[in-house]
């Protein structure tokens, strides 16, 4: 069956472990393929500089950013990537893929293109309204709850808070969010996705349109799981978007925990045969791991 090949940006956050970032790209290495990497303000970055000097003609650096987990910032970084792909001289992309760098693909990149080349124009995100009801209470809390990042920590601001002046201070800025919110509709999802160019057009299109409302949004709680899919979402009707759940990505969240499973190399092997071309989020301890894929 033939196919056209599709141009594909990788932009993938990285926070620790170069060798295993330069195992993840060793096995997407495709002739349509670019990364751009950001690697955490935190992290000294000579490492992975080093650990993928052999690939530097397909590897732009992203600008940095201090990105805590659940925080805006980890969504500035990827807007970053986003940004700096979209804008890249020498290729036009046609699909825009979010990874961390403890993701892996379960299939080869030809296996990829093509799988994006039959779904086209197809952006895979997923975008769930709000209440989204596998959160707890619906996930209200997290626009209710007023969160900033101070010195590394993150401070939720919530109607119950014991000190006055920040009572205070929550009640003043909560009813301005809830002006600001008015005739919206709130999304939400996974903070990663396979986004063809016209969902990446519209997201920082949007951002442009909307920049008081985008901006109430860095305060939310856990940001990544709601900024993109809210914001994508807006004008949905007028912009006549394909959008689908991504299904392509297996994530194990039956630990209950807050974070994904961590699986290791013999589990990576399993998924081999699986229906899906990545998974997350995986340790691997091997310097020289290597798989064949089974297509």
């Amino acid at each position: 069956m033939e196919f056209n090949q599709v141009r594909v940006a990788f932009v993938i956050l990285g926070y620790k472990n170069p060798t295993q970032i330069r195992i993840l790209i060793e096995h997407l290495i495709h002739s349509d393929y670019f990364f751009f990497i950001h690697i955490d303000k935190r992290i000294d970055i000579s490492p992975f500089k080093d650990e993928l000097r052999k690939y530097e003609g397909r590897i732009s650096w992203v600008k940095r950013e201090t990105s805590y987990w659940g925080s805006y910032q980890c969504v500035k970084a990827l807007l970053n990537g986003l940004r700096q792909a979209i804008d890249y001289e020498k290729v036009r992309f046609d699909y825009f893929i979010h990874l961390s760098g403890q993701d892996f693909p379960l299939k080869s990149p030809d296996f990829i293109n093509r799988t994006l080349s039959q779904y086209f124009p197809t952006n895979f995100v997923n975008v769930i309204p709000f209440p989204v009801l596998t959160w707890e209470k619906g996930g209200i809390d997290r626009l209710r709850h007023i969160k900033l990042i101070w010195k590394g920590k993150r401070i939720i601001f919530h109607p119950e808070i014991g000190n006055w002046v920040l009572k205070a201070f929550y009640k003043v800025l909560s009813g301005i969010f809830i002006q600001l919110d008015r005739g919206k509709t709130f999304y939400g999802g996974e903070f990663y996705f396979m986004m063809h160019r016209t969902g990446v057009e519209r997201l920082l299109s949007n951002i442009r349109k909307y920049p008081i409302f985008f901006h109430r949004l860095k305060f939310v709680t856990l940001p990544e799981e709601i900024i993109i899919q809210t914001i994508l979402m807006m004008d949905y009707e007028a912009d006549k978007l394909l959008i689908s759940e991504d299904r392509f990505r297996y994530i194990d969240w039956e630990t209950g925990q807050k974070s994904p499973k961590e699986m290791n190399e013999g589990e990576i092997i399993g998924l081999l045969n699986s229906p899906y071309l990545f998974g997350r989020k995986f340790i691997i301890t091997n310097p020289n791991f290597k798989v064949s894929f089974n297509e």
